[in-house]
């Protein structure tokens, strides 16, 4: 679990909009805000929810504008709140690990955070992307990884630090489900 006073970043794999209540869940004591795109600020209800709660946007089509938006996530990390973060920048379709985006491992290292590598089996199954189709009573599992501490990669490093959290997710993506619990 994260430590008070260190930057910290759920880096999870997204494949549905549960993915954030399943998260919450998952650590019911830790002060958590998502990194959303600004697309989602337009959602009535929704994106004024999220404002009002403090999750930051970026603007993932405008590379300054991303810039700024990701110092905002920088003074959030330094203030204790655990930042929730989809390296993949957009849900998948079919469940698998897409590449990552660079933009929250570049903020990873500036802030020198530790990234706690998570990955949710089966919330694609519940509401898939792009879709309204939702199936409740599914199972769902939750892994989260050993921490990686992006303070130990230079920004020249950050394709290392991507390899690295990426392979471990698709590890834990891959791992057999254990049913003795």
């Amino acid at each position: 679990t994260p430590q008070h006073g260190q930057p910290t970043l759920l880096m999870c794999n997204h494949a549905s909009l549960y993915d954030i209540p399943i998260t919450y869940a998952a650590f019911p004591d830790l002060t958590i805000r998502m990194l959303a795109k600004k697309e989602m600020r337009k959602i009535p209800f929704m994106g004024k929810s999220m404002e009002v709660a403090g999750f930051p946007f970026v603007n993932r089509h405008h590379r300054q504008q991303a810039i700024q938006d990701m110092q905002k996530v920088r003074e959030m990390l330094a203030d204790d709140i655990v930042m929730w973060m989809a390296p993949e920048g957009t849900r998948s379709r079919d469940g698998q690990l897409a590449k990552f985006k660079k933009g929250g491992f570049i903020t990873a290292i500036q802030a020198q955070a530790m990234i706690i590598p998570m990955v949710i089996r089966g919330a694609n199954m519940i509401l898939p992307a792009k879709t309204l189709r939702f199936a409740l009573h599914q199972h769902v599992d939750v892994v989260v990884g050993q921490p990686i501490d992006a303070s130990q990669f230079s920004l020249e490093q950050k394709d290392e630090l991507i390899a690295l959290v990426h392979s471990t997710m698709q590890n834990m993506l891959d791992e057999p489900i254990d049913q003795n619990f």
